[in-house]
């Protein structure tokens, strides 16, 4: 139960911290995508850790290997990603995923989507490495899984952001603005080996 509420807790405030540092509060259409975020925190993610946690396995050893299969594990998920992603932008699913690209960019779009694609896209794409791992009984020390959750919220929203950032390679705002590239997220391994990567 701890687990779950850290967890989460780390997410919520990493997210809202930088939408408040960032964000511009004036923009139009700021206030619907902090309401969807808000309604997909609380009505997926928020039970969808709970969910995870009570079935995944809660290790406190193997600290060097949990850190040493994170590259491995951001690979899935982008890979993941990726392919869903791209789906997402085929004119059947695109009613799925046009919310996240209406309006402008920044901090709180990041979450600003269709729940459905939340929970299967966005939630699916961090759990993905997690799950293959577990299928071979490897799970993530609980430290190293709470850095993963702080840097996959972290990584998404400056990802999102309209401002420059040192640690942010500006490759998703080209995907706002374009459409056509680069679906995944980095090291745009999906991207490159597609032909979809854009600088």
């Amino acid at each position: 139960m701890l687990h779950y509420l850290i967890s989460f807790g780390i997410h919520f405030i990493s997210y809202w911290y930088l939408v408040y540092l960032y964000d511009d509060f004036k923009e139009k259409d700021y206030n619907i995508s902090v309401k969807n975020s808000l309604i997909n925190q609380f009505v997926i993610t928020l039970p969808a850790t709970y969910f995870f946690l009570e079935h995944y396995i809660i290790n406190y050893n193997d600290l060097l290997l949990s850190l040493s299969i994170f590259p491995i594990i951001v690979i899935c998920s982008d890979i993941y990603f990726y392919i869903l992603h791209r789906i997402l932008h085929h004119r059947y699913f695109w009613h799925l995923h046009k919310t996240h690209h209406k309006g402008s960019l920044f901090i709180a779009k990041s979450l600003d989507s269709d729940i459905f694609e939340h929970l299967v896209l966005n939630l699916g794409s961090f759990v993905i490495g997690l799950l293959v791992f577990s299928y071979f009984n490897i799970y993530l020390n609980i430290y190293v899984f709470h850095l993963f959750v702080g840097t996959g919220t972290i990584n998404t929203c400056v990802s999102h952001s309209d401002k420059k950032h040192p640690y942010d390679n500006g490759l998703h705002q080209i995907h706002h603005k374009k459409l056509v590239y680069n679906y995944g997220f980095y090291p745009n391994i999906m991207d490159i080996f597609f032909n979809t990567f854009s600088n």
